[in-house]
């Protein structure tokens, strides 16, 4: 792609949402080493000086694509807990949507990249990912009118025990199951 700048989108926070939907489907598709500002251009259809303009390299690219997936999850889990009905079953979509959404990264080379080669960046990442489903998790607990103290317990064990059988899953179906028996053991009926 050549540098000429009718060639570029005309606002720079469409730059920006142009350039993390290319990054991110690229590192779900290629090793990290193999994604270059240059393919990330090409496929944002930008020069790169345009992406340079934006993002200042592949790191920071990456660690925005990174934080763009927590921001998803949540809002995703949002939404769930949002909803109407038992709070057992907003619990349990909650959880399983944020566990399909992760085993979707967990399964690319994403992950690779994630969890060997930015672990100190990434570990912060995902400090920040399991607090703020806890924080959800509390205050759709709290909210359905359990005890503040037994609700933060409550969403300590749903959240680690939902992680737990996300990383041993042997099949979704099993996990989205084993999740719904854990929510509905934990959670008492008609709240």
């Amino acid at each position: 792609m050549d540098d000429d700048p009718d060639d570029e989108p005309p606002s720079g926070s469409d730059n920006r949402t142009r350039v993390l939907d290319a990054a991110e489907q690229l590192f779900a598709q290629l090793n990290y080493t193999e994604v270059s500002i240059k393919r990330i251009a090409a496929t944002a259809k930008m020069s790169k000086t345009t992406l340079y303009k934006t993002f200042s390299d592949k790191h920071e690219i990456f660690d925005f694509v990174a934080n763009r997936f927590v921001a998803q999850v949540v809002e995703a889990m949002d939404s769930c807990l949002a909803g109407t009905g038992p709070l057992a079953d907003r619990l349990i979509d909650a959880l399983t949507t944020r566990n399909r959404m992760c085993a979707q990264i967990e399964n690319s080379t994403f992950a690779y990249v994630l969890f060997n080669r930015r672990h100190g960046e990434v570990e912060m990442i995902v400090q920040q990912l399991g607090e703020q489903v806890r924080q959800q998790l509390l205050t759709a607990i709290t909210g359905a009118g359990i005890d503040p103290d037994k609700g933060t317990i409550l969403a300590r064990v749903l959240a680690a025990t939902s992680d737990g059988i996300a990383h041993h899953m042997t099949d979704q179906a099993t996990a989205d199951g084993d999740v719904a028996i854990i929510v509905r053991a934990l959670i008492p009926d008609g709240t």
